[in-house]
């Protein structure tokens, strides 16, 4: 989850509302702060004046970086009236503006006036002062970062050091959000902890280990040996070492996943649509030599869709891979 995804539909609704302006002279406050580039103005209109800042910190949030992010669909509705069958289609499409900025509080309101129901307000946001409250928080997080990568080096298996980093890049990933913010608000400014580089070194020596091992799969699948052979392909596809059940040992240290692989099909009857659904569920254990191994767990496959049965599980047991992958540390 990104640390600006909550000011998709307030960045799409401050589109929405400066539209609505059209060319509206923003107030001689906002005008104060334009002529300065440390500061960045947003302009927000409102039934109230929680909403209308709001807006005003979500164009301003719009002009740092923002992405654009388009889904289209087509959706299908059939209906009968008498002998006869209406079939229609609507076509949709959902915009959505992400951004890194999540920061309300960094945001002053300079000027508020009312017009008629509506509350417009001018919000500005000091790019400097921004900058330096980015930097001290950038700093708490990477010691809070290493720290975390100090303890995942104390577990003594491999897959729970794995695991153990797997769960450090959450934690990554608001650094680096925090990261592109902070070359938004000062342009040229270059802020790259040691640490990041060090959890790279360390991803990158904990994935080639994990490669070098070789999983014996030992699944019962209700589909019987069909479904647990398009489970270890997928594990192969992604890098996985798999064998069959009982393949004899060799010189490579071996891991063995031992569990129940069901699925669940569903018949859909409706125009339009994909007329098979499948859910695809793992329960597992992981048997080999290492301490501080988590003995095994459960994987969910998405619910996936497809114009043949074996064509929807396939998929769905596509997602369960990346699932159960995620869950060992495998995937970064």
């Amino acid at each position: 989850m990104r640390i600006g995804w909550a000011w998709a539909l307030l960045a799409c609704a401050a589109a929405c509302a400066t539209a609505g302006r059209g060319s509206q002279p923003a107030s001689a406050d906002a005008h104060r702060f334009v002529a300065s580039a440390d500061h960045l103005v947003g302009v927000g209109e409102g039934p109230t004046m929680e909403l209308a800042r709001r807006r005003a910190a979500a164009e301003i949030a719009s002009q740092l970086g923002g992405r654009l992010r388009a889904e289209g669909w087509v959706q299908a509705e059939s209906e009968r009236s008498g002998d006869k069958s209406i079939e229609r289609e609507r076509i949709g499409e959902h915009i959505q503006v992400e951004t890194d900025f999540a920061r309300m509080e960094w945001v002053e309101v300079v000027s508020a006036r009312t017009r008629g129901e509506m509350v417009e307000v001018v919000a500005v946001l000091d790019r400097r002062k921004a900058a330096r409250r980015l930097r001290a928080e950038l700093d708490e997080r990477a010691e809070g970062l290493r720290a975390g990568l100090d303890r995942a080096r104390q577990n003594a298996g491999l897959l729970a050091q794995a695991q153990a980093l797997q769960l450090l890049e959450q934690e990554r990933e608001a650094i680096e959000s925090a990261r592109r913010l902070l070359a938004a608000l000062s342009p040229g400014e270059a802020w790259a902890p040691p640490v990041l580089a060090e959890m790279d070194r360390e991803r990158d020596a904990l994935h080639a280990r994990l490669r070098a091992i070789e999983w014996e799969i030992c699944l019962a699948a209700e589909e019987g040996a069909d479904l647990a052979a398009l489970f270890a392909g997928r594990l192969a596809e992604r890098g996985i070492d798999a064998k069959s059940c009982g393949a004899p040992e060799g010189e490579r240290a071996r891991l063995r996943l031992r569990g129940e692989l069901d699925a669940t099909v569903q018949r859909m009857d409706h125009p339009g649509g994909y007329p098979f659904f499948c859910t695809t569920r793992l329960r597992y254990r992981i048997e080999g030599g290492e301490a501080s191994l988590e003995a095994g767990g459960v994987a969910e496959g998405l619910r996936s869709g497809a114009h043949a049965a074996t064509d929807a599980c396939a998929r769905s047991v596509g997602e369960l891979v990346d699932d159960f992958l995620q869950r060992i540390g495998w995937l970064r």
